[in-house]
């Protein structure tokens, strides 16, 4: 966007300087639908309309919105633009069928029929105005008035027999077409004046009723030819009513006398018939084709013209926003924009201006140009003032400098001629006796009685009329280099700045002072006194410092609300007020010691063409601002802070990128917790650029600051907030803020009854947990003592009374032979027996080497007892390492003992028992066979003796292998027989886990 535009309007003196005004240009490639606009509104939210032959454009600082008949207009030419008292904005177009805007579209008028019927194709829709009981008043040129009720029935209440021009305006007065708001002035402000040409009279109307209407009856002079322009303009001026008529001719009627009538004298400016009037509270703006639009006062009965802004151009219509801001329309070149009245600009073909002097007593500015040349304007206060060249040289940067105590102007030149002077007209010229001459590039000038100070990129030059310059520096080195910026006596010390901090001149030479502080270490622009206490320092990058005699009292900067900290000029003003001159446009700041700082600012935003400031001066109360592309002035008093914030409005809504109206329930579910809201401030001197403060109560309590015009929250938590957001003009002034609440909700597993049903399960589930621990404890201290019951039935299995009984037996029937020999060695091995059987209970797992230990002592023993009735045989597979496998305690032995007891004990032949160990992967495989009578026999047998007891040791190991291994053993019986079914023996398999393997201890 093309933001800022200088318009070159009037060439006061071609080739020397051109005043110009700072607009803001906005076209087709801005956003407007077409460069022809017809006329402008300002609706009651503060969005400005625009009315053009392609459509409207709806502009809120940023962006235009744009609407044509596609979007519900009858015409695409839009001639009228008006608001009613529901807020509904009307379109008057071409065809005289109307539309509104309403909540985001536009509506055709529903009775647009009989408007069409009315008008047959021959009228010009000249005003559109909507009552507060919905009556529709409408002016048409060629056709008079007419009102359509909301029943849309017609009245006509003027007719014009001759197609004469008809135009109305609007006022303030206690004048209606409708009488019921009669005594509400404020509320309806609709009074209608319309005119009729009737020979040489004009009637206005004026309503007396509800039904009839009385006329006021003027005559003025008018010709033929006024008659046949039918272009008769009227327009309230403050409490009068100026009537335009043609060419030279206008009148003012006095509304509060309505016959009295005077003639507007003044107005052979115009070449052309003006297309319109605008008046505002001081000034009547007059846009005439081809000539610009004529700013003028209207003293006592004269129009004077005070200026011409777009000189040539064809504007339409002048219209004036809440912000004082103007907009010219053009019917060829869109859109021009005038933030702010005050400011001119002298161009000086787009010269440099780098300083300014003011002679206060003769009313002369002085202007410097970076190419040396010198202009003056004598007189600058009155309204025909004007700069003319009054020096010159092709040297760059020169120094200015008045003297009021001498009313002199020293004028320093770079091109080895010396200082000029220049004192009540008069020119001479101050030699300089110097071996060496630095004059260049000069940065600052002071002028102390008889002697010149100046000061470049190289040091200081003292300079006195018929004496020997001093040089800070010369070709001998003699001095050090000081790139020095400005140089100023206060308190009796000469100061220096320079590019590396305040320095004083001393004993011809610059000295640093005694001070250590980073600010007064860096670079100093220039030097200004604010009174003979207080010496004021512009820095490059700390603001601007005040200091009280060497000390630093103060330092005022952004943060105390500045435009820049790079400040490159200071003025003090006849008030004492500051003007400090940045790259970023004008600060005035008031000061008063230990207080804060007052700052006012003047940027692009208050309509400033140019913000990088070289110098400023004042002349009473005009400012005068060097520029790098001019000479700005204007009225200090036309130069108000703006204390009206802007005006804020919440756009859009989004949830998971889903838009919402803002009157929809703002109630979203957890999955919905993506929230994007759009808003926007209308400031139009924002140029699009507004800050905006915003803040998400409660999850965030300050403020955060932006620029941007929407703000996201990608994944909030449920609960109920509150968005607030505020926006400040160009002035800082902050408006209140607008908010919006919304709620997202828990999802269902975080609402208090789903909470009081996980509280519930959650305690149920440890009281589960709890029990079942419980009862875990309680099973293993039962598990624990089934176990040891169940060792200590096996023990006994082992050594039950019958088998103790029998060796006792044995042993008794060795002593009774004498063989004490066998008796001795029985007795030793059932010790031994004993001894290894209550080790091994100890024990849950044993090696395999220990087993095989106590079943050798057990089969010895019973193979004594049963002299030698049967053999056995132990054999171990070369997979086994006996000492490092591992098995449960007593796994075997009762396998053993049974196949010796009901095996082989009723056997006639002599017995055998074979025992062998294996690995099978992961288990171990134990195989007890015997050749006994098998299981069948011995069981008959058994009954047969009517034997009660049954050999519970292979049940007792299986069970406590059981709980002890958690089935990991196996064991099977398998009867021995032949082919005749007759039996073998038996075969006992026991498939058991490698203990070592699975790592028990």
């Amino acid at each position: 966007m093309r933001r800022w535009l200088p318009v070159i309007l009037v060439f006061l003196f071609q080739g020397i300087s051109a005043q110009t005004n700072s607009f803001r240009h906005y076209t087709v490639e801005d956003g407007l639908p077409s460069s022809q606009v017809y006329s402008a509104f300002q609706d009651s939210k503060g969005y400005i309309w625009f009315a053009t032959d392609a459509g409207v454009s709806r502009f809120n600082g940023y962006e235009f919105e744009n609407f044509d008949a596609s979007d519900g207009l009858t015409d695409n030419t839009v001639f009228l633009i008006t608001e009613d008292a529901r807020g509904r904005i009307w379109f008057g177009t071409f065809n005289c069928m109307l539309s509104y805007y309403e909540k985001g579209e536009i509506i055709s008028y529903r009775h647009n029929d009989k408007i069409s019927n009315y008008v047959n194709g021959h009228a010009q829709l000249a005003t559109i105005h909507v009552d507060d009981e919905d009556n529709l008043w409408l002016c048409f040129k060629l056709k008079g008035t007419l009102q359509i009720d909301k029943q849309g029935n017609l009245h006509i209440l003027s007719v014009h027999d001759r197609n004469m021009g008809i135009n109305v305006i609007q006022d303030q007065q206690a004048y209606y077409y409708s009488g019921s708001h009669g005594n509400d002035p404020q509320k309806f402000k609709a009074s209608r004046y319309s005119n009729q040409l009737d020979s040489n009279t004009i009637r206005f109307y004026r309503s007396a009723s509800d039904t009839s209407y009385e006329s006021i009856v003027f005559t003025c002079p008018i010709t033929q030819n006024d008659a046949s322009t039918r272009n008769f303009i009227l327009q309230q001026f403050k409490n009068q009513l100026i009537v335009y008529i043609s060419k030279e001719r206008a009148y003012l009627i006095d509304l509060t006398a309505p016959h009295s009538i005077k003639t507007i004298k003044g107005l052979s400016f115009l070449q052309n018939i003006p297309v319109s009037l605008y008046a505002d509270d001081s000034t009547i703006w007059i846009p005439v084709f081809r000539q610009g639009v004529y700013e003028c006062k209207l003293i006592d009965d004269s129009i004077v013209v005070k200026q011409v802004y777009l000189k040539g151009g064809r504007v339409s219509r002048v219209f004036k926003d809440e912000e004082n801001g103007y907009w010219f329309l053009t019917v060829n070149d869109g859109i021009y924009y005038l933030p702010s009245k005050p400011f001119q600009i002298e161009s000086f073909n787009d010269s440099k201006v780098i300083n300014l002097e003011v002679d206060t007593a003769r009313e002369t500015v002085y202007a410097l140009l970076e190419k040396g040349e010198l202009y003056e304007n004598k007189h600058a206060l009155s309204d025909s003032s004007h700069f003319t060249k009054l020096a010159n040289t092709s040297y760059r940067l020169p120094g200015l400098h008045y003297d009021y105590n001498t009313d002199r102007l020293f004028y320093l030149r770079d091109d080895n001629k010396g200082i000029m002077i220049y004192q009540n007209g008069k020119k001479e010229r101050l030699k300089i006796n110097a071996k060496y001459s630095y004059m260049n590039s000069f940065r600052g000038l002071y002028v102390d009685r008889d002697t010149v100070y100046a000061v470049n990129n190289l040091g200081l030059m003292e300079l006195v009329s018929g004496k020997e310059a001093n040089f800070t520096f010369n070709p001998k080195f003699s001095g050090s280099k000081h790139w020095c910026t400005s140089v100023m006596r206060s308190g009796g010390t000469l100061w220096v700045g320079t590019n590396n901090g305040l320095k004083r001149y001393n004993n011809k030479s610059i000295e640093p002072i005694q001070s250590k502080s980073k600010y007064l270490s860096s670079s100093i622009t220039c030097i200004k006194k604010l009174n003979e206490q207080l010496m004021l320092l512009g820095t490059k990058s700390y603001g601007l410092l005040v200091m009280s005699g060497d000390s630093l009292i103060d330092i005022i900067d952004q943060q105390n609300g500045l435009t820049s900290n790079i400040i490159r000029t200071i003025y003090v003003d006849s008030k004492k007020n500051i003007w400090l001159g940045s790259n970023k446009g004008i600060s005035i700041v008031q000061y008063n010691k230990g207080q804060k700082p007052i700052i006012q600012n003047i940027t692009k935003y208050h309509g400033l063409l140019i913000e990088e400031i070289n110098d400023i001066v004042s002349l009473k109360d005009m400012i005068f601002v060097a520029t790098t592309q001019g000479l700005i002035q204007f009225h200090v008093h036309e130069i108000q802070r703006n204390t009206t914030p802007p005006r804020v409005y919440l756009k859009t809504f989004r949830a998971n990128l889903k838009s919402l109206d803002f009157n929809e329930e703002m109630d979203f579910s957890y999955r919905e917790n993506n929230i994007k809201i759009g808003y926007e401030a209308l400031n139009y001197k924002g140029q699009g650029t507004v800050d905006y403060m915003y803040r998400l109560l409660p999850a965030d309590t300050n403020w955060q600051v932006t620029n941007l015009r929407q703000v996201e929250y990608p994944a909030l938590t449920s609960g109920t907030y509150r968005f607030e957001v505020k926006a400040t003009n160009e002035d800082q002034v902050w408006s209140d803020p607008v908010s919006l609440s919304f709620t997202i909700h828990p999802p269902f597993w975080l609402t208090w009854w789903f909470i009081l049903i996980e509280a519930g399960l959650v305690s149920l589930v440890i009281y589960s947990a709890f029990k079942y621990r419980e009862r875990q404890i309680k099973q293993k201290a039962d598990t624990e003592k089934k176990i040891v019951e169940l060792e200590l039935k096996a023990l006994r299995a082992q050594m039950n009374p019958h088998f103790i009984f029998n060796v006792l037996n044995a042993i008794q029937h060795y002593i009774t032979l004498s063989d004490f020999r066998n008796t001795n060695k029985y007795l030793t091995q059932f010790a031994k027996l004993i001894r290894t059987v209550l080790k091994l209970s100890e024990k849950n797992i044993i090696t395999i080497q220990e087993e095989i230990d106590m079943l050798t002592l057990y089969m010895n023993l019973e193979k004594m007892r049963f002299e030698e009735q049967f053999d056995y045989t132990i054999e171990l597979s070369d997979h086994i390492d006996p000492d490092y496998d591992q098995i449960p305690s007593m796994l075997i032995q009762p396998y053993v003992e049974n196949a010796v007891w009901h095996g082989l004990m009723n056997s006639q032949q002599k017995g055998r028992i074979g025992i062998k160990i294996d690995r099978d992967g992961d288990y171990l495989h134990c195989t007890i066979e015997d050749n006994g009578i098998g299981r069948e026999k011995a069981e008959e047998i058994n009954a047969k003796r009517r034997i009660g007891q049954r050999s519970v040791g292979m049940t007792i190991t299986r069970d406590r292998l059981d709980i002890l291994n958690e089935g990991s053993v196996s064991v099977k019986i398998v009867d021995l027989k032949n082919e005749q079914g007759d039996a073998l023996g038996t075969k006992v398999e026991i498939r058991v886990m490698n203990q070592t393997q699975n790592g028990y201890d």
